[in-house]
């Protein structure tokens, strides 16, 4: 449900209901395959067997990775977009990546403990599969622009969206 609310609001507050990150539309869909394979295995096996993967420790350093990561992104596009972005944006900065980044990481020691042979390289394509999207994504095109950067890429192939952010550079041109 979370990740559906982005096009809600991309629809709601900017007009058009988009995402052209591939990272973000193919690649999210393997980090939820990842955690649904690491419940799957939990479910049918029960606790982690790795002492150090149920420790304590080892949930605070994963959420604090996760916390870090948002943190990263929020820096990244406060150079790009102002502090947050677009709304859309801010709710995927600031709670599903840590979420993902958390699921995914805690649930990892599970997969390749616990997990056979095809739910481990199933992870392993997936983890590659969304790295090569982001990198692919944050590439500059010809027109200058990347899709991690969503709004200035539709806007150099000409659709100009209703921002939820106080810019006047994506705003619909008055006649």
């Amino acid at each position: 449900m979370g990740y559906g609310v982005l096009f809600l609001l991309r629809d709601h507050f900017e007009g058009f209901y988009y995402n052209v990150s591939f990272a973000a539309v193919i690649g999210d869909i393997g980090l939820i395959s990842i955690v649904m394979i690491g419940a799957g295995i939990l479910k049918i096996q029960g606790m982690v067997s790795a002492d150090w993967a149920r420790s304590g420790y080892c949930h605070l350093i994963c959420a604090a990775a996760a916390i870090g990561a948002s943190a990263f992104l929020l820096t990244r596009v406060r150079r790009q977009q102002g502090w947050f972005g677009e709304y859309a944006d801010r709710l995927h900065n600031i709670v599903i990546v840590p979420v993902f980044s958390y699921l995914v990481v805690t649930l990892l020691p599970v997969i390749f403990y616990q997990g056979n042979s095809f739910e481990k390289k199933a992870t392993i394509f997936f983890i590659a599969a969304w790295a090569a999207l982001v990198i692919i994504d944050g590439r500059t095109d010809k027109k200058g622009t990347n899709r991690l950067d969503q709004q200035p890429w539709l806007a150099a192939r000409g659709v100009f969206l209703r921002s939820s952010r106080p810019s006047r550079i994506f705003q619909r041109k008055k006649k």
